[in-house]
């Protein structure tokens, strides 16, 4: 049985959503995907280097006119794509981390940009992830849409 690639699901899921959401709104963020985690300091908890830095860069790429007030109410359909650097050696076929956790951050990053109302207007999500090809830039490819 052969196996269908990641990026080709997530090109299937994405024009399915074509057909059942007004227009979609197409971003992406040119940075190495990173899950959230979590450090514990004296009483207080921080986010992880890695993680933090995913979550800056988030922010900065996501901000803009695009972005603010694009979907202010209504049920929301989303995308994500997890576009990984391969390391140099690895046993695994896929990369590490934990989907959720590497939702985490566009998730919070669009909310805080004003790109929703509240992230709990996502009603479906399709996160996928997966190595980068040769040459191609580890990052996270976002497909919005709101239910028509």
């Amino acid at each position: 049985m052969t196996q269908t690639p990641i990026s080709e699901l997530f090109e299937t899921f994405v024009n399915w959503m074509e057909g059942r959401c007004g227009p979609l709104l197409h971003l992406r963020v040119d940075a190495e995907p990173a899950p959230e985690s979590l450090r514990i300091g004296r009483n207080r908890v921080f986010p992880g280097k890695l993680y933090a830095a995913f979550q800056a860069q988030c922010v900065k790429q996501l901000a803009g006119p695009r972005t603010k007030e694009a979907f202010p109410e209504g049920e929301l359909l989303i995308a994500l794509e997890f576009v990984c650097t391969r390391p140099k050696t690895s046993k695994r076929e896929w990369p590490r981390g934990d989907i959720d956790n590497l939702a985490k951050g566009p998730l919070d990053a669009l909310t805080k940009v004003g790109a929703w109302g509240d992230d709990d207007q996502i009603t479906v999500a399709y996160p996928t992830k997966r190595y980068a090809r040769p040459g191609e830039v580890a990052g996270v490819n976002i497909v919005i849409g709101r239910l028509k």
